[in-house]
């Protein structure tokens, strides 16, 4: 019985905290952000058939955003210091 609920549990990915930490800043959630690239990638991934493909679209779309806010906050910082 233990093994069957630990199989059902959903691991956490290990980008998901920082991504949550800049899309709350965004007014979004981690979850809403994610069923949005699924959906706009694949129906089928959005009904789960295939968590590895759906897993591995979630870590590229995060990555894009933790890219994305790095080189924004790198910009404030430079043009705080040109200042």
């Amino acid at each position: 019985m233990a093994s069957t609920t630990r199989r059902n549990k959903v691991e956490k990915a290990p980008y998901q905290d920082a991504v949550t930490v800049i899309l709350n800043k965004e007014g979004k959630t981690y979850e809403s952000w994610s069923q949005e690239i699924v959906n706009s990638n694949c129906l089928s991934l959005l009904q789960g058939e295939n968590p590895k493909w759906r897993n591995k679209m979630l870590e590229v779309a995060a990555m894009e955003i933790i890219a994305d806010s790095v080189v924004k906050q790198e910009e404030k910082r430079q043009n705080q210091t040109h200042n």
